[in-house]
């Protein structure tokens, strides 16, 4: 007959699973002897910190926020851009296929964006134009465009 391929690592893996077993009947024999668990053993508190306890919360502790107290997630709207000065520049680009460009300003070197529904004549590059400046939704936009 053959000798046995067990090993000393083989018969050491063999015993640590079968302890890991036992361990977990044991285990599963206590929770039965102990019977279930009542609804109120199972439930957790939240505190006032955001922790979760088993204590019930206590309403005297409390906070009341007032609406205006509490920060806003996403910043408010800045306050609508009021410049009545008629601002001068050039025509730095301009799509005519897609309808818009953008004008670099004279005094700030900005390039603002417009669109050709603010415009009262045919765009092209290099114009000198003078417009007005509003809030866009995505910055500055010239309104009133005219060739200067």
């Amino acid at each position: 007959m053959a000798k046995s391929k067990e090993t000393f690592s083989k018969k050491e893996l063999e015993n640590r699973r079968r302890k890991q077993r036992q361990e977990k009947n044991d285990r599963k024999l206590a929770r039965k002897e102990q019977g279930p668990k009542s609804f109120d053993d199972m439930i957790a508190y939240l505190d006032e910190n955001g922790n979760l306890t088993t204590t019930p919360i206590d309403f005297k502790k409390k906070k009341v926020y007032k609406l205006e107290e509490v920060p806003d997630a996403v910043p408010k709207n800045e306050p609508f851009f009021t410049d009545d000065a008629i601002h001068q520049g050039v025509v730095q680009y301009f799509g005519k296929s897609k309808g818009f460009g953008f004008i670099q300003d004279n005094t700030t070197k900005e390039r603002i964006f417009m669109h050709k529904d603010q415009c009262n004549f045919d765009v092209m590059e290099g114009d000198k134009v003078s417009y007005l400046l509003r809030m866009g939704d995505r910055g500055l936009v010239a309104i009133n465009v005219r060739k200067a």
